[in-house]
């Protein structure tokens, strides 16, 4: 892996049809993503799933879990890539949403989603209590699971463990009013400034597994900003970018917030 510039990839696909279609929508937009040099790439969170109705997500998520795991392996495989994708994983009559990453068919590390949603828990998702960081060659990578990434203190979290680059797979609910919508670009460049490190978001376009509309709003940032945004949110696309791992570790080694904290100030995040 070059260790001064590596492409990557943010993958907006089509989600929510049937199973099978969303396994050839994932094959072939991982081709896309190789033809354009992406070495590592990722998907958006809930890709994988058919419309689930009122099944329960234990069982759905059974039906599909090999397959698509399987699946992710191979490509790593054949296309020599890292991928990062969340599946449904069922630990001991636990299930959990976790972010796994395949790279040349194997397993190399998992983060499972810390902040999971009212909708997850009522699904039966349970919460994890950690966040890791995976190492590869000289490259530190880690996982936010969708809502993972509006904490703060859980993107400080990776960034103190000195991750080069985060994993962000979303769902992005489309509203009629979304306020919010043009400015929130900007959270993904603020993560990315305070913890120096490069955030990959991509987000899927369709339905959820339970119907509700969503939209792709995939970008990559840096600490110098939005290097790759989507170009409409209801068109499939792979976003690529090219990152500067130099300046990257250039910038780490100017950014005192990440050594010169005042510890006991944060007592009141420990309530």
């Amino acid at each position: 892996m070059d260790d001064e510039e590596i492409i990557v990839a943010a993958i907006q696909m089509r989600v929510g049809r049937s199973f099978e279609e969303n396994l050839e929508e994932v094959e072939r937009m991982v081709g896309v993503a190789a033809e354009k040099g992406a070495t590592i790439m990722a998907l958006p969170e809930y890709f994988y799933l058919p419309q689930v109705n009122n099944q329960p997500l234990e069982e759905a998520a059974s039906e599909t879990f090999d397959q698509t795991f399987k699946l992710l392996k191979e490509l790593s495989r054949e296309e020599n890539i890292l991928i990062e994708a969340c599946l449904i994983e069922n630990d001991s009559g636990l299930l959990f949403n976790t972010a796994f990453l395949f790279k040349d068919g194997e397993i190399i590390g998992h983060q499972r989603k810390v902040h999971v949603t009212a909708k997850e828990v009522k699904l039966g998702v349970s919460k994890w209590g950690e966040f890791a960081m995976v190492e590869l060659d000289r490259l530190k990578l880690g996982v936010l699971v969708c809502a993972d990434v509006l904490y703060p203190e859980a993107c400080r979290v990776l960034g103190l463990l000195g991750c080069d680059i985060v994993f962000n797979p979303v769902v992005s609910f489309f509203n009629d009013v979304d306020v919010t919508k043009d400015a929130r670009d900007c959270l993904f460049v603020s993560r990315a400034i305070d913890n120096d490190y490069f955030l990959i978001k991509p987000s899927g376009i369709g339905k959820t597994p339970w119907g509700r509309k969503i939209v792709g709003r995939s970008l990559i940032a840096s600490p110098w900003g939005i290097i790759a945004r989507y170009e409409n949110e209801n068109v499939p696309q792979v976003l690529t970018a090219a990152l500067d791992l130099n300046l990257l570790r250039q910038l780490r080694c100017e950014n005192y917030s990440l050594t010169d904290r005042v510890k006991n100030a944060y007592k009141p995040l420990f309530v």
